[in-house]
């Protein structure tokens, strides 16, 4: 038998399959924070945590037909979570740059990889392309989602600062956010079609 908060879920589960947003949003409501904390264990970084817990929460819900309430969501929303972490540091996602010339305590050269954000001239030229690609496309968003991408990426504001400002629950300003992240992907991808072809 089922546990009240398993039911619960379950019954959130279901609709979120039916392609309830309310469902949802509520479930990031209540999972988003507890899968920020293990990521941000991994990471150490309150950024790239919150995109990886954006990312992996996506990825989780993708998959919910894999999902069987006869162990706790939480669990299984964790364990998807943590091998979404998992792979992206596998893959390189997480820019690092090598030091060198680093003395160990027996005076041998050791090198290590640290966090960089610095970018090549090519790079920069490249991202600048894409930034104003992204604010073509944000432009032809609804007013719901213009408005969050603007705030987040614009405005470079918390996820918290956002919500106070909207005065939407944080949960929902989250989820919002993967949705309108995964409409301005589209049109990006159909812009860069057009463009090429």
């Amino acid at each position: 038998m089922l546990t009240v908060k398993a039911t619960r879920d379950y019954a959130l589960i279901l609709k979120a399959k039916n392609g309830d947003q309310r469902a949802f949003e509520q479930l990031m409501n209540l999972y988003s924070k507890s899968i920020f904390f293990e990521i941000h264990k991994l990471v150490r970084n309150e950024e790239t945590a919150n995109d990886l817990m954006m990312e992996s929460m996506a990825k989780a819900f993708e998959q919910l037909e894999q999902y069987q309430p006869n162990f706790a969501f939480s669990t299984w929303l964790k364990r998807v979570s943590i091998n979404h972490t998992i792979d992206s540091l596998r893959k390189g996602k997480l820019a690092t740059v090598s030091m060198d010339n680093t003395l160990n305590d027996k005076g041998e050269m050791v090198g290590f990889d640290v966090m960089s954000d610095s970018k090549n001239p090519s790079e920069l030229l490249i991202q600048e392309e894409k930034n104003q690609m992204v604010r073509i496309c944000v432009e032809n968003l609804k007013d719901m989602y213009r408005e969050l991408i603007t705030l987040r990426y614009f405005r470079e504001l918390s996820y918290a600062e956002i919500a106070k400002e909207t005065a939407l629950p944080e949960g929902t300003v989250k989820a919002r956010l993967h949705r309108a992240k995964g409409l301005l992907q589209d049109m990006m991808i159909d812009q860069q079609f057009a463009v090429k072809y």
